[in-house]
């Protein structure tokens, strides 16, 4: 469930883009457990060289296989549930300040559209990420933005979840590096996603979509010099 808004008062289109949303108790709390999983390896053991650091929901967190699918290179898999990109950037220290990887793999934006943020929200708040950043180990890293996908659950968002891939890709300060065109493998020749790259509730990734995702995101790794 979402957290609880932090004021009746206020209309919901001005929490949802409001930057202190998820520094309540409630948005902090959300994904503790999980947090507190990542935090419990990292002090196990040191960040590895030349890592790969994937971080955002769950089409990272469902990410079957990840260290294997780019091996030999180190992986870091830090997604967490149905996170936002507000939760990303609120959890920035816990998430990023730990490492120093090769590059930094981030799908997340997607929650907030389905939450009800619009296209200027999400990119509002991919600016405050993409400076804050600069403040952890993680920020000399180039960042891949894996664009929003079009699943069939959340079809009728595509339109404003593609905006947001256009908007990001016409960005001048705190541009992503490179971009993952998830619209290129998921939809047919007719614009309609193709069901047999998602699971049953037609929202999440199947193998065949992971299939798919990680070749991309390996062209991606190898248009900004790495891999190949």
């Amino acid at each position: 469930m979402p957290p609880p808004l932090p004021s009746p008062r206020l209309p919901r289109r001005a929490l949802l883009g409001a930057p202190w949303l998820f520094t309540s108790t409630a948005g902090a709390a959300r994904f503790e457990d999980e947090l507190a999983t990542f935090a419990r390896a990292d002090a196990a053991a040191p960040s590895p060289a030349g890592a790969l650091l994937f971080v955002g929901s769950s089409t990272i967190r469902m990410w079957p296989a990840l260290a294997r699918r780019f091996a030999p290179t180190p992986v870091i898999q830090r997604g967490f549930g149905g996170s936002t990109l507000a939760e990303v950037h609120h959890h920035r220290a816990r998430l990023f300040a730990p490492h120093r990887p090769a590059a930094v793999i981030l799908y997340a934006g997607e929650n907030d559209v389905a939450e009800g943020a619009t296209v200027s929200e999400v990119v509002d708040r991919w600016r405050g990420l993409g400076r804050d950043l600069a403040d952890t180990l993680a920020g000399a890293a180039p960042v891949v933005f894996v664009e929003l996908k079009p699943s069939p659950a959340r079809f009728e968002l595509w339109p404003r979840m593609r905006a947001v891939n256009a908007a990001m890709r016409r960005l001048d300060a705190h541009r992503p590096a490179a971009f993952v065109d998830t619209a290129a493998f998921v939809l047919d020749g007719e614009g309609a996603p193709r069901p047999e790259l998602f699971l049953d509730d037609r929202l999440h990734f199947a193998e065949r979509g992971y299939v798919h995702l990680t070749r991309a995101v390996e062209r991606a790794l190898v248009e900004i010099g790495l891999g190949g």
